[in-house]
């Protein structure tokens, strides 16, 4: 949540004060006692917390501290604690599902142009300020969990496919060396591993 919402708890936190007969000596306590709340509360999105507020609302006898409103958040990974997309991520990830998260030609915009990167743009995922990847629920798949994307350009673009053929080519390095120790005798197999394991201890000896 953030201060966009604080207008919604309000009200969300008043009703349970009216259901479960909570009083309070002054309106200065009321209105301390509810950003204390909505501070604990905060850090969840606003769908999660107006979760919580329903179970309470229905099934609490007595007024909720805010633990309670914690452990009535929708379960831990639930897909109900992230955000909905919105019509325009909605959208952008549509089109992107339906192209296979790869553009159907080569980019020509300028930043391409200028990162000379000649490769059709990739649909990526975003991150947020810690470089975890952010994540959506989808209004329309109920336990589905979807990764925020953008579409990537120019040099991050060129990045992008050059990390790719890095990996296919040790993937295919390793299938091949997987392919040889299989059919290598028990015996081979051992005195092969006595090699690895006497250069990886050279590597680290002073």
């Amino acid at each position: 949540m953030d201060a966009n919402h604080l207008q919604q708890f309000s009200e969300w936190f008043d009703i349970l004060a009216v259901t479960h007969s909570k009083g309070f000596p002054s309106e200065e306590i009321r209105g301390r006692a509810k950003s204390e709340y909505f501070d604990v509360l905060r850090s969840y999105p606003i769908e999660a917390v107006q979760s919580s507020y329903e179970t309470l609302r229905r099934k609490m006898k007595k007024w909720p501290v805010p633990a309670d409103w914690l452990e009535a958040l929708p379960p831990f990974g639930s897909t109900a604690r992230l955000p909905s997309l919105t019509q325009d991520e909605l959208a952008m990830n549509a089109e992107a599902e339906r192209l296979g998260y790869e553009a159907e030609a080569v980019c020509g915009c300028l930043v391409c142009r200028e990162a000379h990167c000649a490769q059709p743009p990739r649909y990526a995922p975003r991150l947020d300020r810690d470089g975890q990847i952010i994540k959506r629920r989808h209004p329309g798949r109920t336990g589905r969990e979807v990764l925020l994307g953008r579409w990537i350009h120019g040099v991050e673009l060129r990045r992008w496919y050059s990390a790719r053929a890095e990996f296919y080519a040790l993937y295919t390095k390793l299938a091949m060396e997987d392919k040889k120790a299989k059919a290598m005798t028990a015996e081979q197999r051992l005195n092969r591993l006595v090699i690895v394991s006497r250069g990886a201890v050279a590597a680290v000896t002073p």
